[in-house]
C-alpha cells in the first residue's frame, strides 16, 4: 500500500485555497465596481431630473408673470435690477410650501448644495434635509424683447471626477 496516494497534501490543499480564494477576491472586486457604476448612474439620472425640475419652474414663473396682464414683465423676478439669474453666478429656484417658486441670486463663488428630504423625498435648499453632493444653478440672459436663453447646470461628484449637467433653451413671451 502507497501512503502518498491517499489523500491531499498540506500543499496541494493550500494551492487550491489559494485559487478559490482569488477567484472569490476577483468576483468581489467586479461587485463593487457594478455597484459603483449603478451609484453613478442613479446620479447622472438624478442631475437630469434636477436640471429638468429647474427648467419647469423658470416656465412656470414666465407663464405666472404673462398672465398678470402686462406683457412686458414677463421676465420679472428672474432678471430684475439687481440681476437675480442674469448674473456670472446664476441663481437658485426654491419651491416655497405655498406652491409659488422663488429666485435668489448666489452670493459668492457659485450656488448652495441642494439638501434632500428623506421623510419627503424632496430637494431643496431648506435646513431640514441632508446635504447632498448636487450644486444647480440657473443662468438666464434676455435677447431682445421677447426672448431669453435659459441654462440649467447641475454640478456633482461623479465616479470619475466632478460632472457637470448642462440643460438649455430659448423662452418666448408667447402673449405678443
Amino acid at each position: 500500500m502507497n501512503l502518498y496516494n491517499k489523500g491531499f497534501t498540506i500543499l496541494e490543499t493550500l494551492v487550491a485555497t489559494l485559487l478559490l480564494s482569488l477567484v472569490l477576491a476577483s468576483v468581489a472586486g467586479l461587485l463593487q465596481n457594478s455597484f459603483q457604476i449603478a451609484r453613478d448612474y442613479k446620479d447622472s439620472v438624478t442631475a437630469a431630473m434636477l436640471a429638468q425640475e429647474a427648467m419647469e419652474m423658470v416656465r412656470e414663473r414666465r407663464d405666472q408673470n404673462i398672465e398678470t396682464g402686462d406683457p412686458s414683465r414677463w421676465l420679472e423676478g428672474l432678471v430684475d435690477n439687481p440681476p437675480v439669474c442674469n448674473n456670472p453666478q446664476g441663481c437658485i429656484v426654491k419651491l416655497q410650501n405655498n406652491g409659488s417658486v422663488l429666485f435668489e441670486r448666489c452670493t459668492g463663488g457659485s450656488c448652495d448644495n441642494l439638501r434632500f428630504d428623506s421623510t419627503s423625498g424632496v430637494f431643496s435648499y431648506d435646513s431640514g434635509g441632508s446635504l447632498t453632493q448636487f450644486i444647480r444653478s440657473v443662468y438666464i440672459k434676455p435677447i431682445g424683447s421677447d426672448e431669453a436663453e435659459v441654462r440649467v447646470r447641475i454640478e456633482w461628484k461623479g465616479l470619475l471626477g466632478v460632472k457637470n449637467l448642462v440643460l438649455e433653451t430659448h423662452l418666448f413671451q408667447w402673449q405678443l
